[in-house]
């Protein structure tokens, strides 16, 4: 959570609604048509305030809203979220928000935003935690009342009160369905180790232990299932590589490895992608795991390695400590998982501009105002 040492030479370097818990109708394809239904292109040019709407787009992003402002303070109470998420759909994506494509000075533009945004599906997870998120790519059909909305400052097209009709996408595992790692579950879910069932996670802050921002585990049933407690090595107390948060209550401890770390697939069973990590997906403490490019790699005054990946369409994400255009999705290293004196070695960073699967625990960090894999446990690179 501190700031960055190497932030801003790095970055010049680099320079709410409901929805219907069970989908019904048909299984759409992937061609995002909707078999003749309207496109959300054509939903945003001609519907009118409280219009009911009825479409079929294919899902590009999910985001979320925030207030708050960077203090350059470890204070996780310096951004909140906002209730609510947007699931963004469009028929293909328009020309002008491709990372390459965008300059510095629009990204805060009402236009760029606008196109970037498409239309938006006003959801309420907190409200209906069973809703199994559509995913980035899925074709979606949806009903709802079309509405001109305000999300970060800027003016947005919006469909509030949805129901979800059909999605071209698998559905993932609910509450109390057998599973064998975390990415089985839905996206409010996790792998409960003891039952082996999709359950809620434990609440989760920087000051918890389950699942905590230093991965410490005394044997194998502290770690998510998939992992296992690297009880040969045992972290040291004091140090460069000694716990950041809570050492009097770590005392002793090793850290969650993975069972396979050979093989990225067996341990991470489902791979999605940095614009999922930005977006706000998933439950706090979820073991993830994120295909990205990396965008940067910068020290931390805590001895974490930023492992930034790049998001491939950074618009729209809510107002942040550093912009996510430059910036990208955070990822991070502890210093235990830095260690040389590990069986397995130093966790290395990558290089800039390297294609990696980056596994970790996901968690919000009011600090900064970004969600973030925090510790990343091992990466590999992307074949």
């Amino acid at each position: 959570m501190p700031l960055l040492i190497a932030l801003v030479p790095a970055l010049l370097l680099a320079c709410h609604g409901k929805t219907g818990g069970e989908t019904g109708g048909p299984v759409l394809d992937d061609s995002g048509t909707g078999g003749g239904l309207p496109t959300p292109e054509q939903v945003v040019a001609s519907a009118a305030e409280g219009d009911t709407v009825h479409f079929s787009g294919v899902v590009h992003a999910l985001t979320f809203d925030s207030i708050g402002k960077g203090s350059g303070e470890d204070d996780e109470d310096t951004w909140s979220r906002l209730p609510g998420r947007w699931l963004l759909v469009w028929s293909a994506p328009p020309a002008g928000v491709q990372h390459q494509d965008l300059a510095l000075a629009d990204i805060e533009k009402d236009s760029t935003i606008r196109l970037g945004w498409g239309l938006g599906i006003a959801l309420d997870p907190a409200a209906d935690p069973g809703l199994d998120l559509p995913r980035i790519g899925e074709t979606v059909e949806v009903s709802g009342t079309f509405h001109n909305a305000t999300w970060n400052g800027h003016p947005v097209p919006v469909v509030e009160d949805p129901t979800l009709l059909a999605r071209s996408g698998s559905p993932l595992l609910a509450a109390g369905q057998g599973c064998s790692r975390d990415t089985d579950c839905i996206d409010s879910l996790v792998c409960d180790r003891a039952s082996q069932t999709c359950a809620p996670a434990t609440e989760i802050g920087w000051g918890s232990l389950w699942r905590d921002v230093d991965g410490h585990c005394y044997a194998d049933a502290d770690c998510p299932l998939g992992q296992v407690c690297d009880t040969s090595f045992v972290v040291a107390d004091k140090g460069e590589f000694s716990w950041r948060y809570d050492a009097a209550d770590k005392q002793g401890a090793s850290i969650c490895v993975p069972e396979q770390p050979e093989d990225a697939l067996a341990t991470c069973g489902r791979i999605d992608r940095s614009d999922d990590l930005a977006g706000g997906r998933y439950t706090e403490g979820k073991e993830l795991c994120i295909r990205g490019t990396v965008a940067l790699v910068a020290a931390a005054e805590d001895g974490d390695s930023h492992v930034q990946l790049q998001v491939d369409e950074p618009i729209p994400y809510p107002a942040m400590d550093a912009d996510i255009f430059l910036f990208g999705a955070t990822t991070e290293i502890g210093p235990p998982y830095k260690d040389p004196a590990r069986p397995q070695g130093a966790q290395p960073d990558p290089a800039m501009g390297q294609e990696i699967i980056a596994l970790g625990t996901y968690r919000w960090d009011g600090g900064h105002g970004w969600f973030e894999v925090h510790p990343l446990k091992q990466w590999w690179p992307a074949k």
